[in-house]
């Protein structure tokens, strides 16, 4: 029997996600360049609701020292001035990995998040994806559509089409098995008699 607050038994916490948070990946800094010593420039962060936040950085000797604006808990802008730490690892075939260092738990992290606190990993800050927090109805329904588009259709109402030119018989039969037991787990979960 489920308890007070929660659903299907299972206790959902109700903490921020991941997809909504503001995020700092040193794969990009990487990509951009950005982690060569002596470097200095402005970059601009942007989220999915078109917000955007500016942030000056300088890298100097495997630290990356960044300055932009946040809000306190009131709602007031606060400037903020932070240090990351960044680790390399070798990779096997040559070249390195860079990581930062969370500032909280010292673990080698990709992706760090802005809190109130400053730049740390998911984790220390208590950050869940979304497809954790959603019912089995829910990830049915991503399910089927992810799949429906794979094949070319783009609602759920529509036959699925013939086999598109550029993939094979092969793959083409096996999204179409994979399709039809998404399609019936989805109906199953909308009609349970």
């Amino acid at each position: 029997m489920a308890s007070r607050g929660s659903a299907g038994g299972h206790n959902i916490k109700r903490t921020a996600v991941v997809e909504n948070a503001w995020s700092l990946d040193v794969r990009q800094l990487q990509r951009n360049e950005f982690l060569e010593d002596g470097t200095w420039s402005n970059f601009r962060l942007a989220r999915g609701d078109s917000r955007s936040v500016v942030i000056a950085f300088s890298f100097v000797d495997e630290n990356l020292h960044l300055e932009f604006q946040s809000s306190d808990a009131s709602g007031r802008s606060v400037d903020m001035r932070t240090s990351i730490e960044v680790t390399r690892v070798a990779k096997p075939y040559g070249g390195s990995q860079p990581y930062f260092l969370c500032p909280e738990c010292t673990n080698r992290i990709l992706i760090l998040y802005f809190c109130t606190s400053g730049l740390i990993c998911r984790r220390c800050a208590n950050l869940a994806y979304t497809s954790t927090r959603e019912s089995k109805t829910d990830a049915a329904f991503r399910r089927v559509r992810a799949l429906r588009l794979t094949l070319g259709v783009h609602d759920l109402l529509s036959d699925v089409p013939q086999k598109p030119e550029n993939m094979r018989w092969r793959a083409y039969m096996r999204l179409r098995l994979k399709l039809g037991a998404a399609e019936q787990i989805l109906w199953s979960l909308l009609d349970p008699r």
